[in-house]
């Protein structure tokens, strides 16, 4: 998806391989968000919100922060 439109740039893929429990648990998240803390990154793609954080406090946690840092998060399957 984002190598095929022009107008994104590819910033890495940044996933946990076996990796289960909180997104404090997690060393290639708290990177992705260390990256979108400093400007890095504008956008997070991630295929479902299960991807992204495994329950709803710390999906809500961590995508109000990102919005307040101006960084978008796009589900590609939403439910």
């Amino acid at each position: 998806m984002i190598k095929g439109n022009p107008e994104y740039e590819f910033a890495g893929v940044y996933a946990d391989q076996g990796i289960f429990g909180y997104c404090e648990n997690r060393p290639q998240f708290q990177k992705m968000l260390e990256r979108a803390r400093v400007g890095e990154l504008d956008l997070i793609i991630t295929k479902s919100i299960s991807r992204f954080a495994r329950n709803t406090v710390t999906v809500l946690k961590f995508a109000r922060e990102l919005k307040e840092l101006g960084v978008g998060i796009f589900l590609k399957n939403r439910i």
